[in-house]
């Protein structure tokens, strides 16, 4: 893939994404305590949530620099090693949002009121 074209992609399709999903969704952004944004790397999540608005503790990037690149396990690898114990402590409203192979895309908001999180582990290791 071209990485500049899906860096392009990301910055012109995730906002405009965004704003749609919380008009749909019949919220607005402050209603919002986490966004959960799929991508490769912590620089476009960054650039995406700073073009929507949206501040660094509420769109988590951390994960990059301990796991790298997750592919399709980015979302759930922020819920489970960034925000666990946050989103243990009470009800909490999230969006996630990503992009795919093809260039496709898809996002959802929901309330998560207990989830179980198991940290994420790496290749052929166990959850005792």
């Amino acid at each position: 893939m071209n990485g500049y074209e899906v860096f392009r992609f990301s910055l012109l399709v995730q906002p405009d994404m965004l704003a749609q999903l919380l008009e749909y969704a019949g919220c607005r952004q402050e209603d919002i305590d986490f966004f959960i944004f799929h991508q490769a790397n912590r620089y476009i999540v960054r650039t995406v949530a700073g073009k929507a608005g949206i501040s660094e503790e509420r769109a988590p990037s951390d994960i990059f620099g301990r796991y790298g690149n997750l592919n399709s396990v980015s979302i759930p690898t922020v819920l489970c090693a960034s925000l666990a114990d946050k989103l243990v402590q009470r009800k909490a409203q999230v969006v996630l949002q990503g992009f795919g192979v093809g260039l496709s895309w898809a996002a959802c908001q929901m309330t998560l009121t207990t989830p179980l999180c198991l940290p994420p582990l790496p290749l052929g290791a166990r959850h005792e």
